[in-house]
């Protein structure tokens, strides 16, 4: 067990049930490998494991069986084919994505991009009190698991709609809309739309070909203090952003305040919840609803003097 505990504390070298073995885990920011790299990962699960290599829950890859004196071996041999050690600190997990509107015909933000520049905020901070989860995802189906991370993103249309326009055909309410907010009013045939029941994901805008449906502005809706484990629980939501730069602004300052207020060994959605969110936003100088007018603070300003 001694031997497991060491490894441990190094994030890319995962003590086995033998502690004469190790599994080198690699960091793979938002999950994008190349082409290029897939030789490199062959060679080294044959060279130096048993040949197999395991894919992680957090779109990681896994070496497993290597032999504890050739971890650095094995490393020093995989940086050289553009491969990341998963070692920031220990804390720092993968920053999990969605492949968002680089492919996906429902996606509403460019979700790798973000996580990429979430990854590299990370890297310049990496002595943080204690584990972080990052999932970015591009609609509001949440294929980035972004609500049972410390911190997640989903895009989310607002959505407008023109009465004037609808032809009442409510092909948006039979073949789109699956939460109510589109709804066919009494003997009329009107549709109307309920923004509280309204969910962003955008499916009623292209189901509409009248054009009475458009997307009035895309949000960078931004969620805290979810997990998975042996305590499963949701997140909550922090704020809604008009942008990416407002997300890695936000990102940049609560990271702030959790380097300088949290407790040694306290992940950051624990640091979330024991302030509560009214005050996360109130040291972030967000509204205390969190929605769309919030300006966090940028990245290079103190984030702590309001909780002094």
């Amino acid at each position: 067990m001694g031997g497991r505990k060491l490894m441990m504390g190094r994030g890319g070298l995962i003590g086995e049930r033998d502690s004469a073995y190790t599994t080198v885990r690699l960091r793979i920011p938002a999950g994008i490998v190349y082409s290029s790299q897939l030789s490199a990962i062959q060679d080294a699960a044959d060279r130096f494991g048993d040949g197999r290599i395991h894919l992680s829950t957090r779109q990681t890859l896994e070496i497993p069986h290597v032999r504890r004196e050739k971890a650095q071996e094995v490393l020093d041999f995989l940086a050289q084919a553009g491969w990341y050690q998963q070692d920031l600190s220990g804390n720092i997990r993968n920053v999990v994505a969605c492949p968002g509107t680089s492919s996906c015909p429902n996606a509403l933000i460019d979700a790798q991009a973000l996580a990429l520049e979430i990854d590299s905020l990370l890297t310049e901070c990496a002595d943080v009190p204690g584990k972080v989860k990052v999932g970015v995802s591009g609609c509001a189906n949440g294929c980035g698991h972004s609500l049972l991370c410390d911190l997640g993103v989903v895009g989310r249309a607002e959505i407008a709609f023109d009465p004037s326009l609808c032809r009442r055909c409510h092909r948006c309410v039979r073949e789109a809309c699956r939460t109510g907010a589109l709804q066919v009013q009494g003997g009329s045939e009107s549709v109307r739309l309920d923004p509280a029941l309204c969910e962003g994901c955008g499916l009623c805008v292209p189901a509409c070909h009248a054009g009475a449906l458009a997307v009035n502005r895309v949000i960078w809706q931004v969620w805290v203090a979810g997990k998975l484990g042996r305590s499963p629980r949701f997140g909550l939501e922090l704020a809604r952003l008009a942008s990416p730069a407002a997300v890695l602004d936000l990102a940049g300052a609560l990271l702030a305040l959790w380097k300088a207020k949290g407790q040694a060994g306290e992940r950051l959605g624990d640091f979330v919840r024991r302030l509560g969110l009214g005050g996360i936003r109130h040291a972030l100088g967000l509204p205390s609803s969190g929605r769309l007018a919030a300006q966090p603070l940028p990245r290079n300003r103190e984030a702590t003097m309001r909780l002094a």
